[in-house]
């Protein structure tokens, strides 16, 4: 079966090197910065960045926060700063041995990308890797890029955010929401995913279950 596989915020926590390129673009821009509990909350709560930048009396320079986030935000500096969530490495490495396992993931940099996965030891686990720049983000553009890379029929999307929630629908996925990322439990039961884990350790648990319920023929 095919389990397609987001990745930040669903194998690697980016809370860090989220909260430091917005730190890095407050002092740059010359505006107070929120603290990290209430960056991070806002963020989870799907919080608009315009919303965001108010609260920090930054609301004129969203142009210019929007240009520098994109301009750091997969620089190498900030990227060391990403950890991969516990278990994650022990639940893919069982999984693929009975799973098709394929990286999803939307970034502009594949080289960056590419040094990433190679520092933090996931490059061998994936079977495949499909990544290209977010041209709009969301859930249309996830969708239509499985599409272009991937033959779709049937099988599972883990991830933390709403585009993998409604690409999973899109392409009639079973959808996976962890709460391990960008988005907070609240926020993902609203979508309705078929399946809500706290985190990819979880992951087994529901697939076994799910094996159980669905045997197949």
């Amino acid at each position: 079966m095919n389990f397609y596989l987001d990745l930040d915020g669903t194998l690697i926590d980016v809370s860090h090197r989220h909260y430091a390129v917005y730190s890095k673009i407050a002092h740059a821009l010359a505006f107070p910065h929120l603290d990290f509990g209430h960056y991070w909350s806002l963020k989870r709560a799907g919080t608009p960045l315009a919303q965001i930048l108010k609260k920090s009396g930054a609301i004129k320079n969203i142009e210019g926060f929007r240009a520098m986030w994109l301009s750091l935000i997969e620089k190498d500096d900030y990227l060391d700063k990403d950890t991969v969530l516990p278990r994650t490495a022990v639940v893919l490495k069982t999984f693929r041995l009975k799973h098709n396992l394929i990286l999803v993931t939307l970034r502009h940099s594949q080289p960056a990308l590419a040094r990433q996965l190679e520092r933090l030891k996931l490059t061998s686990i994936f079977h495949k890797i499909i990544s290209a720049a977010a041209s709009g983000g969301g859930a249309e553009f996830k969708a239509s890029l499985i599409r272009q890379h991937q033959q779709v029929s049937g099988g599972w999307m883990v991830g933390d955010t709403e585009a993998d929630v409604m690409a999973a629908k899109a392409l009639g996925l079973v959808s996976c929401a962890v709460t391990s990322g960008l988005r907070s439990a609240k926020f993902l039961r609203a979508l309705k995913p078929d399946y809500i884990i706290e985190s990819i350790a979880g992951l087994p648990a529901i697939d076994k279950f799910a094996a159980l319920t669905n045997p197949g023929p």
